[in-house]
């Protein structure tokens, strides 16, 4: 199991102070494979903007000795003064290594 945190703040020359975070979390072997999830703001903020965040989630697990899977989602959340709809998607990529 392990968890990643990271906060960043930037200052740029012009306009305001930013900040941007996460966290994730990969879990010990459940089943065949290994979960991890993940929230975070979607991008850099101002203290005076909505904060919208994304979240993310997938499963890996090995297929045979050569071949691994990992399925996913996530969803983008969309601010109300954007006037569009939140993002979301599934992915499944396969490796392979030899």
């Amino acid at each position: 199991e392990s968890l990643s945190v990271g906060y960043e703040t930037a200052n740029p020359l012009t306009g305001g102070d930013t900040t941007n975070w996460f966290a994730g979390i990969n879990s010990s072997e459940i089943g065949p494979g290994f979960i991890s999830a993940g929230v975070g703001t979607s991008g850099h903020t101002t203290d005076t903007a909505e904060e919208t965040l994304q979240y993310e989630a997938s499963y890996n697990w090995d297929v045979n000795d050569s071949t691994s899977m990992t399925v996913g989602g996530y969803l983008i959340e969309r601010s109300a003064a954007s006037s569009s709809d939140d993002l979301t998607g599934v992915a499944l990529t396969t490796t392979f290594s030899f």
